[in-house]
């Protein structure tokens, strides 16, 4: 499937559009749910986790990758990605009982 040249401009366009609109909205999140006088630490926080991740993320999955196979590397972003999920909801039930 990633042969085909088409195939791969279109992944890459659903990516682009992905991150080009969770990133305004993870800011928006973010200056929304901290006091005023806290938004540009907490955006500046956000900033920094961002970039170390972009730095991190790729040398991590190639390490994975050479060490296990794309299998396992796919299967190291999945149960980041459920980790991720469970916490958000976590943090939504304690937000909500508050």
């Amino acid at each position: 499937m990633t042969g085909n040249v088409y195939w791969l401009c279109l992944f890459s366009i659903l990516v682009g559009l992905g991150v080009g609109l969770s990133q305004p909205l993870s800011m928006v999140v973010i200056a929304e749910s901290v006091p005023e006088r806290q938004r540009a630490h907490a955006l500046a926080v956000r900033l920094m986790a961002n970039r170390a991740m972009q730095f991190a993320a790729p040398l991590l999955l190639g390490i994975v990758t050479q060490l296990g196979g794309f299998t396992l590397a796919y299967l190291a972003c999945g149960v980041l990605l459920l980790l991720h999920w469970l916490l958000f909801q976590r943090l939504r039930r304690q937000h909500t009982i508050q």
